[in-house]
């Protein structure tokens, strides 16, 4: 990692332990470990213990976050609610990045989601394309964490979440741990790997296409857009989504590219819980719901 301070998330299991045991012996490194309280597991203020102690003993400084989501919270209300904690200490300690854990098998794993929600080529790459976010394990297998973990004799926490089949991720990752075999995994990943090279070449792409479609970072316009072949127009769509902090699925975006190429002017339609589109006759504009 390059010197500057950086944000670690940090659960208390054994891939977020290592990678802050890792990191708080590079040199140059001022690190702030944030821990995000769910509020979901009865034994999250177990995991906040842990983990305040274990930066103490590092000597690091430690920042936790509540979210108090519930039993029933999604693993997407989850996320969110952990990002945007993790960001705020990042704002607040003017850090460089917020360092996470993913690690390899979260790359396929991630991938094999995706591509169940139909969320296309992207999808594959989801993990290794937010830049936003430092993720200096992704090379690293699972295996080699826990052999890492146990060579360093590191102490961790388990989440009993990981186990719960409620949960799309923990049925993805029971069968990749199964099913998938060294010769398909390093198959899969070369695949990834391949399709993530292009996808740069896309996003390039549609940067330079997106200096002539976006009025600012609000405005669409309509008369430029209808012109856009259906794949190239789903890729802008996406694009203006993730400007906005929108998480998109397939049927998302095609929606929108429809309705941007076709729908009434003068008309409104909902994105998410917090953004709406609304059309005139010569743009279309993605606004946030006040």
């Amino acid at each position: 990692m390059p010197p500057g301070k950086y944000i670690v998330a940090v659960s208390g299991g054994v891939d977020s332990v290592a990678l802050l045991d890792l990191l708080s012996n590079m040199p140059n490194l001022e690190l702030v470990a944030a821990h995000f309280n769910h509020g979901i597991r009865q034994e999250s203020g177990q995991d906040e213990a842990f983990v305040r102690n274990l930066a103490k003993r590092l000597g690091l400084k430690f920042e936790i976050g509540y979210g108090r989501l519930g039993a029933k919270a999604s693993e997407e209300q989850a996320r969110k609610a952990r990002y945007q904690f993790l960001n705020e200490i990042k704002q607040k300690h003017e850090a460089a990045a917020i360092i996470t854990a993913h690690h390899q098998d979260d790359v396929l794993e991630t991938a094999a989601i995706n591509i169940l929600r139909g969320t296309g080529p992207r999808g594959l790459v989801a993990m290794a394309a937010n830049q936003e976010i430092a993720r200096p394990l992704l090379a690293v297998s699972k295996k080699d964490i826990l052999d890492y973990a146990a060579k360093h004799k590191l102490e961790w926490v388990e989440d009993e979440s990981n186990q719960d089949k409620r949960y799309l991720r923990n049925n993805v990752r029971q069968i990749l741990q199964t099913k998938l075999t060294a010769e398909l995994r390093q198959e899969l990943l070369g695949y990834i790997e391949e399709v993530t090279a292009n996808q740069q070449e896309s996003d390039e792409l549609a940067g330079s296409i997106g200096n002539y479609l976006f009025e600012d970072d609000d405005t669409l316009k309509r008369s430029s857009f209808i012109f856009l072949p259906s794949e190239v127009a789903s890729e802008m769509v996406l694009l203006w989504l993730r400007r906005h902090g929108v998480s998109a699925d397939r049927p998302l975006v095609n929606r929108l590219s429809v309705l941007i190429k076709t729908g009434r002017p003068g008309s409104l339609h909902d994105v998410d819980k917090a953004h709406k589109l609304r059309l005139s006759r010569e743009n279309a504009y993605l606004r946030r719901i006040s």
